[in-house]
């Protein structure tokens, strides 16, 4: 009997000595879940800084070899880099295609093969098949150049020429310049600028209603839509040093 009343009492103190560290134990948790949470923030600050710094290095790594991709005259294989940049965060350069800018034009990442001319490079890209104006514009502006622009209307003699190997190779076709038309029917270049009227290959090429975007074909400019569905083999871009 007096055993079962001393294991009676053992049972009882144990008993409320649970009771006494459960009341304990709520507090101690939320103490344990402070620490924890103070050190995850820790830990993820620090994580996310050295993310970050690594994003940015693998970025300038991709970026340089944008530009070599580039001078190599891979142009789709720079974009193709370019869109990358833009999934790790970077920003992009072609996110906005206004119909003119007064903002000048890039003047880094030239060709190789680009066309010196009084102080500016110019090159005529080829294309495999047709691209609307703005994605034209875009593939300029990804390397570093913007959509081409004349100065002066003799300008226009020495685009000829550097159409011309195109033109041998898959025929009379324009190919896409920098002109745009806006909603009051006045055309500008990319570069905000006017664009003269002397330019023109006839006045209808330009007045017509769809005509909202500049090609340059045979005798001159013209206008169609920016979207069209003619065939045009290449583009001109420019590069404003």
């Amino acid at each position: 009997m007096n055993c079962f009343r001393y294991l009676l009492i053992v049972f009882a103190t144990c008993l409320a000595t649970t009771f006494c560290v459960a009341e304990e134990l709520p507090r101690t948790a939320q103490d344990l879940v402070d620490k924890l949470e103070e050190f995850e923030k820790a830990e993820t600050e620090k994580l996310e800084s050295l993310l970050a710094e690594k994003r940015k290095a693998v970025m300038n790594i991709l970026q340089e070899q944008a530009q070599d991709e580039t001078r190599k005259g891979n142009l789709d294989g720079a974009i193709a880099i370019r869109e990358k940049i833009v999934d790790l965060g970077g920003q992009s350069e072609t996110t906005e295609m206004p119909i003119a800018t007064s903002q000048p034009a890039a003047s880094w990442e030239v060709p190789d093969d680009a066309i010196l001319l009084r102080g500016d490079y110019y090159k005529v890209y080829p294309l495999a098949k047709t691209i609307s104006w703005e994605e034209a514009r875009a593939r300029c502006q990804a390397v570093g150049g913007e959509l081409g622009w004349l100065d002066r209307e003799e300008d226009d003699d020495k685009l000829r020429q550097w159409m011309q190997p195109l033109v041998n190779a898959k025929g009379h076709a324009p190919i896409w310049m920098g002109g745009r038309r806006d909603d009051a029917g006045e055309w500008s270049w990319v570069t905000g600028e006017p664009v003269d009227k002397e330019f023109w290959r006839a006045d209808t090429q330009a007045n017509a209603s769809n005509n909202t975007a500049m090609i340059r074909w045979i005798g001159g400019l013209s206008g169609t839509a920016p979207d069209t569905g003619r065939e045009i083999i290449g583009y001109l871009c420019r590069w404003k040093q």
